[in-house]
């Protein structure tokens, strides 16, 4: 392990990077390797950074309920790259959009309700809400909006969602 961070630290100071963004600081190493880059600027996240804040050079305070693609969009507008936009987009070809509709259609799901998708997984249990969170969260959007849920899951996660 420490072996492979050395080599990659190495390369990192040959590359004479500028700029380093923590986007997910899970695993300590990160902090070290940001910081022997030489990078001139380091931005994070203020309080995510298991007590290593001091290492950030901009530090991130950002307002409570953001949603993970909107804090990490934050931390590229610190430095002035881009501008955010709260939106997000799904795009649909005409033969995307069919073989939906013929699934909903098959699977006795109606396009006339809200349809809302539940995506319950995470890369480790431990990131994961509870179950009785999800239930909840369900059985409320099917009483008020009429919704139908839709489970949805990566390999592996359908033995713990039953």
């Amino acid at each position: 392990m420490y072996l492979s961070s050395l080599s990659v630290l190495k390369l990192m100071r040959k590359k004479h990077i500028d700029t380093v963004f923590v986007f997910n600081a899970v695993d300590r190493i990160i902090w070290p390797l940001c910081f022997f880059t030489g990078a001139s600027q380091i931005v994070g996240l203020h309080g995510q950074n298991k007590g290593l804040d001091f290492l950030l050079t901009h530090i991130v305070h950002l307002p409570e309920g953001l949603h993970a693609a909107e804090w990490r969009l934050k931390l590229l507008e610190q430095i002035g790259i881009i501008k955010s936009s709260a939106a997000a987009s799904i795009y649909l070809s005409q033969d995307e959009k069919e073989q939906m509709r013929q699934f909903l259609c098959n699977n006795g799901i109606s396009e006339k309700k809200p349809l809302i998708g539940f995506h319950p997984g995470a890369d480790g249990l431990y990131r994961c809400w509870p179950a009785e969170k999800f239930i909840e969260a369900g059985n409320i959007l099917t009483e008020r909006l009429s919704a139908q849920i839709v489970i949805t899951g990566g390999p592996g996660e359908g033995d713990w969602l039953i």
